[in-house]
């Protein structure tokens, strides 16, 4: 069995949850609500979460610090205001910073990158580059200058950004389809790609230059992607796998290169889609974990330890008004690999864009 079950906690969060992360230290758990995040510490299990009301809707978390004396997160809000809050175990005090980086809500934000820096992804204004001047400036984020900003109209909703090698190269996903690469040291996009279907639900993983994509598009297909070379997206154009079930809603997040996490809502549990053969290997099924019944998956998470190659991971079911989260690991396993051929209709090909995002000709990466 490649997952084991760790232990369920009652998540303090009233509300449903919108967000979900596991910090880069894998102590530490924080998940948004509608007007407030938590944060708990799932290695000293027993220790009270931190609950702080936020004022709006948390719709992304970011990492800024974890150590064994505290932490620090950064929630992207509906509001358009970014929410700094940072702990201190010894004192049990929260330094709250708050400022308003979009007009429309934060929907997206890039880990925290090296230069102390991080990128923020509207609903319908582009992302900018913020420099994080510390927690003593009398304004903490300062913006460096606007990677994508629309002069007419509006951009699609922004779902994801990542960092997908070491040279801050990002990974910029729109709900509507298109995926971005953009070079944040040289100032340029590397490429464009048009998956032709919205994202519903998406998850990326990286292994040196390799990336593997996963998303939920229209009627309700999973479609998986893999790059060997994370720059090029020639390297991109393959679909591996085409699955198409109405019950596919998502969240999704990948345990391994071979293993997909799916959220299943109308089964109320999460299921492993072993991607080389498309079959599901497991179900983690909430009701055999808890005494409640009913309910769904609201969030996954998860996060890879590279020293064990473990990954870590979290989700989050709504039974009975109660959040229930629930923590796994999954350990290395290997399957045999299954090769598709264009014969096969489990392949598709994956057309390079033909159109760009909505005013993007009238875009300038600079403000």
């Amino acid at each position: 069995m490649p997952v084991e079950w760790l232990q369920s906690l009652a998540d303090p969060n009233p509300q449903p949850v919108r967000c979900l992360s596991i910090c880069p230290a894998l102590r530490y758990v924080a998940s948004g609500g509608d007007d407030e995040v938590s944060v708990r510490d799932i290695v000293n299990s027993q220790d009270v979460p931190n609950v702080m009301q936020t004022g709006s809707a948390v719709l992304c978390i970011s990492w800024l610090l974890t150590a064994v004396h505290g932490w620090a997160i950064v929630c992207g809000l509906e509001n358009g205001k970014l929410l700094t809050l940072a702990y201190n175990k010894e004192s049990s005090a929260v330094e709250v910073d708050s400022c308003k980086v979009h007009n429309s809500g934060v929907n997206a934000l890039s880990p925290y990158l090296h230069g102390h820096r991080i990128v923020t992804g509207g609903k319908s204004d582009g992302c900018s580059l913020w420099i994080d001047r510390g927690r003593h400036a009398e304004d903490r984020w300062k913006k460096s200058f606007d990677i994508l900003k629309p002069v007419n109209g509006k951009f699609p909703p922004i779902l994801r950004i990542e960092l997908i090698s070491a040279r801050s190269n990002l990974l910029i996903a729109f709900k509507s389809g298109i995926i971005m690469c953009f070079g944040l040291d040289e100032d340029v996009f590397l490429w464009e790609i048009n998956l032709k279907s919205p994202i519903a639900a998406l998850a990326i993983s990286l292994e040196s230059e390799s990336l593997h994509l996963a998303f939920i598009g229209r009627n309700n297909e999973l479609r998986y992607h893999r790059s060997d070379r994370v720059e090029s997206r020639q390297e991109l154009k393959t679909c591996l796998i085409s699955i198409r079930d109405e019950r596919l809603e998502g969240p999704i997040a990948f345990l391994s290169h071979e293993l997909l996490l799916l959220g299943n809502q109308e089964k109320r549990n999460s299921s492993v889609l072993n991607l080389a053969t498309g079959t599901v290997v497991e179900h983690l099924n909430h009701e055999a974990v808890t005494t409640l019944a009913g309910g769904h998956v609201h969030a996954v998470a998860t996060r890879r330890d590279v020293k064990s190659s473990t990954t870590h991971m979290v989700d989050i079911a709504r039974l009975d008004g109660t959040n229930i989260m629930r923590s796994w690991i999954c350990r290395p396993i290997r399957f045999r690999p299954h090769q598709h051929t264009s014969s096969s209709p489990l392949f598709t090909e994956l057309e390079e864009a033909e159109y760009s995002i909505p005013d993007a000709e009238q875009s300038t990466p600079h403000a």
